[in-house]
């Protein structure tokens, strides 16, 4: 669905038809409300354990049920680093160690109808002690694999497959 198809009418004053000029900026003509649908920031840790990775099972849509790497999006005024530590504790209870930015990729989001176009950030990082992993409402599952284990053709999005084939080339 487009940004054209999803706002009918104007957020502000309901008028049917706003103006959308470029995919991103939505105008109404009749009461001048002006909206720009930008990149939003989002997070993904390839976490580290013992010569493997943690993949989840997404609780949730879009894409429930399909295997993810933990993250989200990063909330205002926010540093990434922070947004990524406290996405982990939020998804699944862990502390991690030796974060190191590794590669971003372009993501399209679709959820209720509304695509958004997302910038996510991968990150890896090491967890030493796993005991304490607790799934939250977001996580349906979790599992470590290799990395030559990883079955792509279950990974949620295509910005994730990018993030992990970027991971195991560098390994």
């Amino acid at each position: 669905m487009s940004i054209k198809q999803s706002f009918r009418y104007c957020p502000k004053c309901a008028a049917p038809g706003p103006k959308v000029s470029g995919g991103r900026y939505i105008a109404c003509g009749s009461c001048g409300f002006a909206y720009y649908h930008n990149t939003a920031a989002a997070v993904a840790a390839i976490v580290e354990s013992n010569g493997r990775i943690l993949l989840t099972r997404r609780a949730k849509q879009p894409k429930a049920g399909l295997l993810d790497l933990p993250g989200g999006f990063a909330d205002y005024g926010e540093t990434i680093e922070a947004a990524l530590e406290r996405e982990l504790r939020e998804e699944l209870n862990i502390e991690v160690a030796d974060i190191r930015y590794l590669t971003s990729a372009p993501n399209i989001y679709v959820y209720k109808d509304i695509p958004y176009h997302v910038m996510d950030l991968f990150f890896t990082c090491r967890c030493e002690n796993t005991s304490f992993l607790k799934t939250s409402d977001e996580i349906a599952g979790f599992e470590f694999v290799s990395a030559g284990e990883i079955p792509f053709e279950n990974i949620a999005f295509e910005s994730t497959k990018t993030g992990l084939r970027r991971y195991i080339n560098k390994i």
